[in-house]
């Protein structure tokens, strides 16, 4: 039997995956969603394990299918790389130098289903490159941030509601996903979504405001739970910047 979170995820699973041949931002909604909440790491998806479905995976492939079935339809600008597009792709070929002309990483990237920082490098930058080509109105990024706001709602509530056992000398422990298992990772990753859920807050009607005021509370009591100092002070150091830089009406 499965429980209605299982249903839930697999109705929206399989619902991104089908529409983004039509519409690749749905795709692109998936992956975000995907990223934050990392089924393959809840309880629910249990009943779903002996499938070994790799979600990731089959979003990015839909919407890498999508875009060139739709590849007209896209509007991208005239250039098909912007210039910040180009230096990450640069950026990328350095990591893949450093790679094969020095020595041996440490031995955790020899593990089964651990990807080498190269690689891991090589599919987020697809997936970006891919999410810059399909997010290019207001309207669409206005989805995808608001699919980020609903990751940092999911995470902050189950980092509420975890149990003690989950935590390690007084830190939050297990709660993210695949790449921001631990502490450090994951208030860092929570860090730079309360920006975006602020953002979002400015910018919202009453109800938008209600949802990022959830989003935020949970967000950052999550951060707290952490005990990470890094998270704290990138969080000082953004609040700075926007102090110095964001329009005078949002100050």
């Amino acid at each position: 039997t499965m429980s209605l979170k299982t249903l839930l995820w697999c109705g929206f699973f399989a619902f991104a995956c089908v529409a983004a041949l039509w519409s690749p931002i749905w795709g692109v909604l998936g992956y975000v969603v995907e990223y934050g909440i990392n089924p393959k790491g809840q309880w629910w998806n249990a009943p779903l394990s002996p499938l070994r479905l790799r979600y990731s995976f089959m979003l990015a492939a839909c919407t890498a299918v999508g875009i060139g079935l739709n590849w007209e339809r896209l509007r991208f600008g005239t250039s098909l790389l912007h210039r910040n597009e180009k230096w990450m792709l640069w950026f990328l070929g350095i990591i893949w130098l450093l790679a094969i002309i020095s020595s041996a990483t440490v031995r955790r990237y020899a593990l089964p289903g651990v990807d080498h920082p190269s690689v891991k490098m090589t599919k987020m930058l697809l997936f970006v490159l891919m999410m810059t080509h399909v997010a290019t109105d207001a309207k669409k990024l206005n989805l995808v941030l608001w699919a980020m706001v609903t990751g940092a709602l999911l995470l902050g509530v189950k980092a509420y509601s975890i149990p003690m056992s989950a935590y390690s000398e007084g830190r939050l422990e297990t709660v993210g996903g695949a790449d921001f298992h631990d502490a450090n990772y994951f208030s860092a990753f929570m860090a730079g979504l309360l920006f975006i859920v602020g953002a979002q807050f400015m910018r919202s009607g009453w109800l938008g405001k209600v949802v990022c005021f959830l989003a935020g509370g949970f967000t950052a009591n999550a951060i707290v739970l952490t005990r990470s100092r890094g998270a704290f002070l990138g969080v000082l150091f953004g609040c700075l910047v926007l102090a110095t830089l964001a329009p005078k009406r949002y100050r």
